[in-house]
């Protein structure tokens, strides 16, 4: 069963997402003039479906059911005698999607619709960015697109976690944790994707163009197209400032003239004006600057061509540094030196009965019974005794508790005592200690 939707703020953000996605493919259109007439048009329709499905509180109802029916009827209707006849058949079919998403809406109340939704919306983006006249200046629509989409996304996750939090706990919603929560993963991921943006190359369309030839605009052959002198391939015509998605970044001047195009919402056009000023005198105060980066960025690459053998040296000692680092910390986990010194401690202490001196002997076999039951994943706490110890260490097993016993109390009476031992109560500890290892070694 899919979760739940309760939160007004998962709404809200679905709504925001949705009609960004459907302002990116009117902003096709903007030189016609009805662009504000459009997307007052979406924003009542896009409002008025989410209303329904927030009054249901994440339970699907008759009054959604009914009037996703109403809806779909009135999409039916404005489809034939609207949609089609104005924009044919292929840009139709991306309002056609619209207005069926407009009546989905009205039965979104689980995770799994909600998915399905944004999925749709995704759809609407991709369509409209691919198209020929989809320019920089959609980037306006594009950027909060993606980033309504993710805190949508995030902000179910975080509230359905909460809500589950919740009922185990029974206390009371915080609100504003769960805000600032949000807002920090959303931050997180946006930043993590833009660095990935940033590091991954990035193709413009004149080097595509360059490699693959010039390809056919999608919709190019429904509007009016222009041909150059001895020019074989046709091209729509450009407007004043436009530049494709994927060419470099337009210069101030390119960025004016798009601001002066035809339909263009006065507050798009002084927000591009503004940015044209912006990145003008950041151009002119970075030149110098870029000069001297420049130059230093030369003197480094010849740096680097002539000390290349040695930095390969270094880089090659850095590799095998690490790699013994990793070498290290891997053994340490899978204890192979412990279990090294634990044969070893079974040769030099049970078959050989080497004890160096024989005040150590009993410390060296109580030490060697600790690194046995290491190998075991029972470590010894630095805060507990030697009793407390191979008391529960006994309870791994049960067979040579009795040996443990002796074992711990001869440690205790040789470190806290004066007792001395003579070498039949030493082979006595030498068989106590080589069953312990057998036992623990089948």
């Amino acid at each position: 069963m899919s979760i739940e939707l309760k939160h007004k703020s998962i709404y809200v953000g679905l709504l925001i997402s949705q009609l960004l996605a459907v302002t990116c493919n009117a902003f096709l259109d903007i030189r016609y003039g009805y662009f504000a007439f459009e997307m007052s048009f979406w924003i009542l329709l896009y409002g008025y479906s989410i209303t329904v499905a927030i009054k249901q509180n994440g339970v699907l109802t008759e009054y959604g059911k009914t009037r996703m029916r109403r809806l779909v009827i009135f999409g039916a209707v404005i489809s034939i005698f609207i949609f089609i006849p104005t924009w044919g058949i292929f840009r139709a079919a991306v309002y056609i999607l619209a207005i069926l998403q407009v009546a989905y809406n009205c039965t979104t109340t689980t995770r799994k619709q909600l998915y399905l939704s944004i999925l749709v919306s995704l759809v609407m983006v991709i369509f409209a960015s691919s198209h020929y006249r989809a320019d920089w200046t959609m980037l306006f629509y594009l950027i909060p697109y993606v980033i309504f989409v993710v805190a949508t996304i995030v902000a179910e996750q975080i509230n359905s976690k909460s809500d589950e939090l919740r009922t185990r706990s029974l206390s009371a919603p915080i609100l504003v944790g769960q805000t600032i929560a949000i807002i920090t993963a959303t931050l997180s991921i946006l930043l993590l994707g833009f660095l990935l943006y940033l590091i991954t190359p990035q193709k413009t369309i004149d080097q595509l163009n360059h490699k693959f030839g010039n390809p056919t605009a999608i919709g190019a052959s429904l509007h009016t197209l222009e041909a150059g002198a001895g020019n074989q391939s046709y091209l729509p015509i450009q407007e004043p400032g436009m530049k494709n998605l994927l060419s470099n970044w337009p210069s101030p001047d390119e960025m004016r003239l798009a601001a002066k195009r035809e339909g263009m919402p006065k507050w798009q056009a002084d927000a591009i004006n503004s940015l044209a000023d912006i990145s003008g005198n950041l151009s002119k105060g970075f030149t110098q600057t870029k000069k001297r980066f420049d130059s230093l960025w030369g003197a480094f690459k010849k740096w680097i061509e002539e000390n290349l053998r040695q930095i390969i040296q270094v880089m090659i000692l850095c590799l095998l540094l690490c790699l013994a680092i990793a070498f290290i910390f891997f053994t340490r986990e899978l204890k192979v030196t412990t279990w090294f010194r634990s044969r070893f401690d079974y040769l030099y202490l049970g078959i050989f009965k080497i004890h160096c001196k024989q005040a150590y002997a009993i410390s060296n076999y109580y030490y060697a019974t600790e690194r046995l039951f290491e190998l075991q994943d029972i470590p010894r706490h630095r805060r507990m005794t030697v009793k407390e110890y191979f008391e529960e260490a006994s309870n791994f097993n049960t067979e040579i508790k009795a040996e443990l016993k002796m074992i711990a109390r001869n440690y205790e009476d040789y470190r806290y005592g004066e007792k001395s031992y003579n070498k039949s109560e030493l082979e006595t500890l030498n068989s106590l200690y080589k069953k312990v290892y057998r036992t623990l070694s089948k």
